[in-house]
């Protein structure tokens, strides 16, 4: 005896499996962006290093005494 459920099940696993397919694409391109935004942010964070090792030594250079400067 034929189960008559069958073509619905079938129909249900082809929904199911599309759409967990089209969930990994958009997984991967949901990765993709974070590392891209990673890079993005190691970038800033090299930027505000350099600029805070530059402020640093400008602000130690307005507080030293005048006649130590050259």
């Amino acid at each position: 005896m034929k189960n008559p459920y069958e073509e619905k099940h079938k129909a249900l696993l082809t929904r199911i499996t599309g759409s967990v397919v089209r969930l990994n694409e958009v997984i991967k391109e949901i990765n993709t962006q974070l590392e891209q935004n990673e890079r993005y942010y190691a970038d800033i964070e090299y930027t505000s290093q350099i600029w805070c090792g530059y402020q640093k030594r400008v602000q130690a250079y307005r507080t030293s005494p005048v006649e130590d400067l050259p």
